[in-house]
Formats: structure tokens, C-alpha cells, sequence
């Protein structure tokens, strides 16, 4: 069989042109590819991001909270020390023990609350919102007991 030059000057351009959709095909199968990557890089970086501010947030969070939990112990150790060298039978005596008892109680609820927060992140307690009357729960605030608590707290500061 002879072939002329015309078909070879088909199948030459069809063969090109294959090669040159396939080239295009290519080109644009990269460029959403580098376009895709792109996307998860940027989403990545997001991703990092956020992970960087939680773990910055977990670290002031435990700061505020070694130093919460640092204020009554040091009452505590302090007025254990002073009560080694008291007598029992003082006022002072006494006093002492209510300011341990006090701080000792304080600590013990930081510590329930940081337990409490903890189930609440790990998903193993759940809170459940309920309506409040905050003007019922201010009403029943005895404004006493309100002043003694706040002169305790600057006191004791």
C-alpha cells in the first residue's frame, strides 16, 4: 500500500495534536493539582494556627490556675508552720485553723472545678442549660455575710 503525502500529513497533525491535547490535559491536570495542594497547605496552615492559640490558651489557662491553686496553699503551709510554734489554747491558735480550714476548702473546690472542666472537655460530663433568676439569687445574698466575705478576701490577699 502507498501512502501519499497528504496521509501522512494527517496522521502527523492528528498525532500531534494528540500530543498536544494530551500536553494541555497534562499541564492543566498539574495546575489543579498545585491549585489543590495549595488549598490543604492554606488549610493546614489554618489548622496549625488554631492549634497554636489552643495550646497558648491551655498554657495561660494553667498559669491562671497553678496560681489560683498556689494562693490557699501558701496560707495553708504558712499557718501550719506558725501553729507548730503556738500554743493550743490561744485565740490565735484558733484562728489559725480557721484560716487552714478555709483556704483548705477553697482548694478543694478549685480542685473539684478543674476536675469538673476537664470531664466537660473530654466529653464525659454534660451541661445542661436550665433558666436562672440572677435577680432572686442576688436578693438572697445577705449583705453581711456579702461584707465579711470581702473583708476576708482583701485580708487574706
Amino acid at each position: 500500500m502507498v501512502v501519499g503525502p497528504c496521509l501522512v500529513f494527517s496522521v502527523a497533525v492528528a498525532s500531534l495534536s494528540f500530543s498536544l491535547t494530551k500536553s494541555i490535559r497534562e499541564i492543566a491536570s498539574e495546575r489543579v493539582d498545585k491549585e489543590v495542594l495549595q488549598a490543604e497547605l492554606k488549610s493546614q496552615r489554618s489548622i496549625e494556627a488554631g492549634l497554636r492559640e489552643a495550646h497558648r490558651a491551655k498554657d495561660e489557662f494553667l498559669g491562671v490556675l497553678s496560681h489560683e491553686l498556689r494562693t490557699p496553699l501558701n496560707v495553708i503551709l504558712g499557718y501550719s508552720q506558725i501553729l507548730r510554734r503556738m500554743d493550743p489554747a490561744t485565740e490565735e491558735y484558733s484562728r489559725a485553723l480557721d484560716a487552714i480550714h478555709r483556704n483548705a476548702m477553697a482548694e478543694a473546690i478549685l480542685v473539684e472545678e478543674t476536675i469538673d472542666l476537664s470531664r466537660v472537655v473530654l466529653g464525659k460530663l454534660e451541661l445542661k442549660k436550665a433558666p436562672f433568676d440572677l435577680r432572686a439569687a442576688i436578693e438572697d445574698i445577705d449583705p453581711a455575710e456579702l461584707e465579711r466575705t470581702l473583708t476576708r478576701l482583701i485580708e487574706e490577699a
